[in-house]
């Protein structure tokens, strides 16, 4: 009995030396979920740097970021990006942002300061508050970006683990099903929803899982329709963005409810929204133009 006491005792001392030796400003590399490479901050600084500008919402040039390219990261983790579809960028408080490979034609980067050695930090709308940066900002060069592309790319701050998958999260949702209106609403809470809002284990964890709440049944799709476009109408200590102002957004957000009811129950089509071909084919479009023409995304 003492010998099993004190090999129990021996295993949690090596796990907690192993957690221990995980610094919190490390950056976790990982392919289909396996990890590939755990990069140090000292390991990261030495690396080239490089220098993007975050753009002020009036257009003017904003504060640098220094920080270290997304491509060298790849390659020096000898990932191969070309087997990639999506990438997936998780932050310290259960936020997960899903990029699709396409996304990276443009420079992204992973900053870990501030020019000018200024607190590593900045005043986030969302939150109306100042935000800890930390270990890793992502951000995007925002050079010669149109006002129509910046709901495409997202900062993201306090990454601390990069997620590569070679196959995309279709949720069963296939190019096939583009005669209703369910994958328009598979693209839109995808790129709009599943950061915060998990599906069966997939996504963020900073919301409400939506397939096992009961939002739809017991308040019914209006009410999941007007927060997904106004949520601080419906609850004003709401943190939630609301769905970006693109044309027939209010398409789009009942879209979402036919997906979710899809999910629950994929042998209901949602075909009430679906019976004008040439207005689906508008939404279609609309979700192409968000995506840089990939459906995937």
């Amino acid at each position: 009995m003492k010998n099993i006491i004190c090999l129990s005792l021996l295993s949690l001392l090596v796990s907690a030396s192993a957690l221990a030796g995980v610094a919190k400003d490390s950056l976790k590399l990982t392919l289909n979920g396996v990890t590939q490479k755990t990069f140090t901050m000292g390991e990261i600084r030495k690396m080239k740097s490089s220098e993007v500008d975050f753009i002020n919402a009036d257009g003017s040039k904003g504060e640098g970021y220094p920080g270290v390219s997304f491509a060298d990261l790849v390659a020096a983790s000898k990932i191969n990006f070309d087997q990639v579809v999506e990438v997936e960028f998780v932050a310290t408080n259960g936020y997960k942002y899903y990029v699709n490979k396409a996304a990276f034609a443009r420079t992204v980067l992973l900053s870990y300061e501030r020019t000018g050695q200024k607190k590593f930090e900045r005043y986030s709308s969302k939150e109306e508050m100042i935000v800890q940066l930390g270990p890793y900002y992502l951000i995007w060069d925002y050079a010669g970006i149109t006002e129509e592309e910046k709901p495409l790319y997202h900062s993201v701050y306090q990454v601390n683990e990069i997620n590569f998958e070679t196959s995309a999260i279709t949720f069963g949702i296939h190019e096939k099903d583009e005669s209703n209106t369910v994958v328009t609403g598979y693209n839109t809470y995808k790129k709009y929803c599943l950061s915060c809002h998990a599906i069966n284990g997939v996504g963020g964890s900073l919301s409400s899982n939506l397939m096992q709440t009961k939002v739809i049944e017991e308040k019914g799709a209006d009410y999941v329709i007007k927060y997904a476009l106004d949520p601080k109408s419906v609850n004003p200590e709401s943190k939630m963005l609301p769905l970006p102002a693109f044309k027939n957004r209010e398409a789009m957000a009942k879209s979402v409810v036919d997906f979710l009811k899809f999910l629950k129950d994929p042998s209901v089509e949602s075909k009430k929204h679906a019976a004008d071909k040439a207005h689906v084919d508008m939404l279609k479009e609309i979700i192409r133009e968000m995506s840089g023409n990939n459906f995937n995304h």
